[in-house]
């Protein structure tokens, strides 16, 4: 059973961004302190999503396949996550213990 001919673009990027960015995501101030051969890791993890999203072969480049996604590296992921996530306490747009670890 193969999953990946089932389904269309769409519905394979909304897949891994449901499975594999959501949990990335859900930690980054955890990230942030990661050490480089470990966001290598993660970083295989999304380059193995983007392949699948495309159908695209292991030895083949995904660095356009991932702009064509708009998905960022996940160095850049983690920093403008917690970024923006830094921002909106700032301009008041989080709970309150939020605003106060800031």
């Amino acid at each position: 059973w193969r999953i990946a001919s089932k389904l269309d673009r769409k519905q394979k990027t909304q897949l891994v961004t449901t499975l594999i960015h959501s949990r990335i995501d859900f930690c980054n101030a955890l990230l942030v302190s990661l050490k480089d051969c470990d966001v290598k890791r993660l970083q295989k993890v999304q380059n193995s999503a983007t392949r699948f999203i495309f159908g695209q072969r292991k030895r083949r480049g995904v660095t356009l396949l991932r702009k064509k996604c708009h998905f960022l590296p996940i160095r850049q992921r983690i920093d403008y996550k917690l970024c923006l996530l830094v921002f909106k306490s700032l301009h008041g747009a989080t709970p309150d213990y939020v605003k106060e670890m800031v």
